[in-house]
Parts: structure tokens; sequence; C-alpha cells
């Protein structure tokens, strides 16, 4: 199994399912904080549970590319430091990254065929 990310510097955090979060998450995170996470090679794609920044300022640069406001690294397969950077004003509540190879929620069981009932409203 590849190893897991590290974090190298700063106050991201990084649970026991192996997600990287920014500092503070859920809560909003800092003023000016960064920090550096050690995703090394091999390590699978991206499944972003949760992703608010300030649109260019406060971003996420994952494999030299900068992701900001509500759009995440979906999918990507990070590789080499993951770098956060937050500016001095705006902070939202950041972001939550998994590398677990899901590339958005797993899609919900095909339920069995029923009878669908149109709803038209009869008055």
């Amino acid at each position: 199994a590849p190893v897991g990310w590290t974090t190298i510097s700063g106050p991201c955090a990084i649970d026991t399912y192996g997600c990287a979060s920014s500092p503070n998450f859920p809560s909003a995170y800092g003023d000016g904080q960064m920090c550096e996470i050690a995703a090394g090679t091999g390590s699978q794609a991206i499944s972003v549970k949760s992703f608010a920044t300030e649109a260019n300022y406060d971003y996420l640069l994952v494999n030299n590319v900068k992701y900001s406001g509500f759009s995440g690294p979906v999918g990507v397969e990070a590789t080499g430091t993951i770098t956060w950077s937050a500016d001095h004003s705006l902070p939202l509540t950041g972001w939550k990254i998994c590398p677990d190879g899901q590339s958005q929620a797993p899609p919900p069981a095909p339920s069995p065929p029923s009878c669908v009932i149109a709803s038209s409203s009869t008055t």
C-alpha cells in the first residue's frame, strides 16, 4: 500500500484516514498561514470532501497547479509537496482532501425497478 501523506511544516492536519485538511477545519483557517504536506509518489487520486478558499489569494498548490475558490484538485494524483498558502484577509472554512482514489462520492447502488408515480398534481 502506498505510504500516506505526512505534514512537512505548518498547521495543516492529517487524520487517521490519511485525509489532509486546512488549519482549524471545519472552522475558518487563519490569516497568513502556510503549510506543506508530503504526498510522496504513488498516492491515489484525490477526492475533495470540502473546498472553500478566497479565490486567487488562498490557494492549495498540487502538482504545481493552484486551486482556490470552490474548485479543489478532484481526481488529481498528487506527487511531491502539496503547499497551502493563505493571505491576510477573508479566511473561509478551507478544505479537506483525501488520497482515497474516489474522485467523487461513490455512485449510489442501483435501486430495483419500481413503479414510478408521476408527480402531477390532480387538483
